[in-house]
């Protein structure tokens, strides 16, 4: 509705540019999880209850997925090399 599109139209237009939506929906959730996890101010809870999983396993089993580590194990390489904020 925010967007003046119906859901039916928003997919149709989605699928003519070859994106899908729930692929859009997990690059940005990488995205952004990559990016709080740089801030030690964000919890992994936090995170994975902003960008809407259903618990914080299912996030850290998504993000070893996408990544290879635990957010854990990638948060403390991101200090290791200085990516330090917050």
């Amino acid at each position: 509705r925010k967007l003046d599109h119906s859901a039916a139209t928003l997919r149709r237009e989605l699928t003519d540019r070859g994106l899908a939506f729930p692929r859009l929906l997990s690059g940005m959730r990488r995205e952004l999880a990559g990016i709080y996890l740089q801030d030690r101010g964000w919890t992994i809870s936090d995170i994975a209850f902003v960008l809407g999983f259903s618990d914080p396993a299912a996030f850290k089993r998504t993000f070893k997925r996408w990544t290879g580590y635990s957010p854990g194990d990638y948060r403390r390489l991101l200090f290791m090399r200085g990516g330090e904020s917050g």
